[in-house]
């Protein structure tokens, strides 16, 4: 059993402060959890309430730096978990922050593979086979990518393949036609657009 001696602010962790025991000793809450406890000075402690403490304002810092993480984009399951373990949070401290994410539908997988589906079709122009490769990268489940990729239809994917073959074409349309068509396909083939689309494609363009 200890006796809280002192509580100051502590530097470089927002609403964090010191707290010092009687024994020398010291440990960092978040002003929320002194708060939450009734911890002021002259309040009694014992170690195991300390570690209890301890791990709650780790999930708590854990989940802001997440929440903060999120608020440049919605970001996948493996994506927010890679970001806490470079922050240096313990194994299961980003469980308990994951599963309060996807309690409050902040990380979940399906929607953020809808919105990334949704958002590359409208700032670029990519194949089925790009998006569902970006998906791969950040993690997201096989199943998850052919529903979301399944939602393009053909006629949207050519829609993208022929912004590709417009920029080509005005790139060398001083070449014959067929050396055109020849650089198109290949300019096509290379991004993973099916060969079906890229004889449409170029029939339309030349």
């Amino acid at each position: 059993m200890g006796r809280i001696t002192k509580i100051v602010s502590q530097k470089g962790y927002k609403n964090g402060c010191i707290v010092y025991l009687d024994d020398g000793t010291s440990f960092s809450l978040h002003i929320e959890l002194l708060v939450k406890y009734g911890l002021t000075e002259g309040s009694e402690v014992d170690v195991q309430q300390v570690r209890k403490w301890f791990e709650e304002d780790g999930v708590k810092y854990a989940y802001n730096a997440a929440l903060r993480y999120l608020g440049f984009r919605s970001r996948s399951r493996k994506e927010i978990e890679d970001y806490l373990k470079r922050k240096g949070f313990e194994d299961n401290t980003i469980r308990v922050v994951m599963e309060k994410l996807e309690r409050y539908g902040l990380a979940d997988d399906k929607a953020f593979a809808r919105d990334w589906v949704r958002n590359r079709m409208h700032t670029g122009a990519r194949s089925r086979v790009a998006i569902a490769y970006e998906l791969r990268r950040k993690g997201i489940d096989g199943e998850i990518i052919d529903e979301a990729v399944g939602s393009i239809t053909d006629e949207e994917e050519e829609k993208q393949a022929l912004k590709i073959a417009n920029k080509y074409y005005e790139r060398y349309k001083g070449l014959e036609d067929e050396e055109i068509a020849v650089k198109i396909g290949q300019a096509l083939a290379r991004r993973g657009f099916g060969w079906d689309i890229i004889q449409r494609v170029i029939r339309r363009r030349m």
